[in-house]
């Protein structure tokens, strides 16, 4: 396979900006006025005007030599043509302002590398294919319905919350953000972006995953949440390098059994679905750091949790659970555990999980905890409506505990008070 040319990163581009604003001349060090900047026309390179509260003049066309425009929060509502004349820019940032249309000379500038017109009120973009170095555009929060020609050669494209139903070719996407569109089909497109490393396709209505997807073996992250799923194709449980896979708010029943193949996955996030009667196989992805299975209706946990021996996260919240088996004490990694609104009326020992920092036990039936004398590290312990008589054990002696959240037990105020003494936040 043909390798493609190496292409300017986001951060290779973004931090040139900021080190050109702390670092250039007084003149562009600063917001300032497009009058104090057409004092030496010729010498600016990076310009972050004031508000202008309205159109800018055409006199911008005189920065002939400037590489970087900011223009963000500045009241703009229009563009002049004359952008064209500034032939050197190579990053555009337009955000958060009232521009309703770009003018098409934006679509011309030669060396323009970054655009960025995030929270406008666009309804189109120009022609963008005269801007033949374009690798990153912008254009979250705007009212586009579709993607102008010219995007062959970007690498990173955001147009999240739009109006897109269908996405345009773009053979060398690396990293692509399209939730909140209108969406109601997986857009064929996708699955000719052979270089893709990140998919984030959340809040759209296609309902359906398609297969093939396992071709891009590039992609470590997939964001589908939200998207009206029921079921997933086999193959997505065969992309050798997926490190995220965030599939929450979706009607999923079950899981492919290729899932165990995910040798790379470090994050699961299958939050509100309908997966009581199978997750057998996430048990299986020994390689998961953070999993959340809460919003399941799950009755049980199998006791193979405790292979997931690299977890740090685990949340398993708003299930029907009535016990946490034993083998949680493996998960020695573990810095955050969520077992709120279950029907726990015990909890096992919990003094092998040292790197503990959150524990969230909210609205179960628990009449008493286990000791965390042994969870140095604890900082915040949340217990909120339970049946608890009493602080747990070795509470007091937690340097680093700093927020309790106790309100709806019966544990008496005296108790209360002497942890509140030890400095510790108690709402109770």
């Amino acid at each position: 396979m043909k390798k493609q040319a190496k292409r300017p990163l986001l951060s290779s581009l973004v931090l040139p900006v900021l080190a050109a604003l702390t670092l250039a001349s007084p003149v562009s060090a600063q917001p300032q006025s497009l009058q104090d900047a057409l004092k030496r026309p010729t010498e600016v390179r990076v310009l972050q005007l004031q508000p202008v509260n309205g159109p800018l003049g055409p006199e911008l066309g005189q920065l002939s030599n400037l590489e970087v425009l900011i223009l963000d929060r500045v009241g703009l509502t229009s563009l002049p043509a004359e952008i064209g004349q500034c032939q050197n820019l190579k990053v555009l940032i337009l955000d958060n302002n009232q521009l309703a249309t770009l003018p098409a000379e934006v679509g011309q500038l030669p060396n323009l590398r970054m655009l960025s017109v995030n929270n406008n009120h666009l309804t189109s973009l120009p022609d963008l294919s005269g801007d033949k170095t374009l690798a990153d555009l912008s254009v979250n929060d705007n009212q586009l319905t579709q993607l102008p020609k010219g995007l062959d050669g970007i690498y990173h494209l955001k147009a999240r919350h739009n109006q897109l139903s269908s996405l345009p070719a773009m053979p060398r996407l690396e990293d692509l953000d399209v939730a909140r569109n209108k969406l109601t089909t997986f857009p064929p497109s996708i699955q000719q972006m052979k270089g893709l490393q990140s998919l984030v396709i959340a809040d759209n209505s296609f309902g359906v995953f398609p297969t093939g997807l396992s071709e891009l073996t590039s992609l470590n992250l997939i964001d589908g949440s939200n998207c009206k799923m029921d079921a997933l194709p086999n193959d997505l449980g065969l992309m050798p390098n997926l490190e995220k896979l965030y599939l929450s708010g979706n009607q999923l029943t079950s899981l492919p059994p290729e899932f165990v193949n995910l040798l790379r996955l470090e994050e699961l996030d299958l939050n509100d679905n309908s997966l009581a009667k199978d997750v057998s196989v996430v048990f299986k992805i020994t390689s998961l750091k953070g999993l959340d299975l809460g919003g399941n209706d799950l009755g049980t946990v199998p006791p193979e949790l405790g292979d997931l021996t690299q977890l740090t996260y685990l949340n398993l919240n708003d299930n029907q659970l009535t016990s946490v088996p034993p083998t949680l004490m493996k998960l020695r990694q573990l810095r955050t555990l969520r077992l709120e609104r279950n029907k726990l009326t015990t909890l096992p020992s919990l003094d092998k999980l040292t790197e503990l920092r959150t524990l969230q036990v909210d609205g179960n039936q628990l009449t008493s905890m286990p000791s965390v004398k042994e969870l140095l590290d604890l900082t915040t312990l949340s217990a909120e409506g339970n049946s608890l008589a009493h602080l747990p054990d070795g509470i007091l002696s937690l340097k680093e505990l700093a927020q309790v959240y106790l309100r709806g037990n019966p544990i008496s105020p005296t108790e209360v008070n002497t942890l509140r003494g030890t400095g510790v936040s108690v709402e109770f």
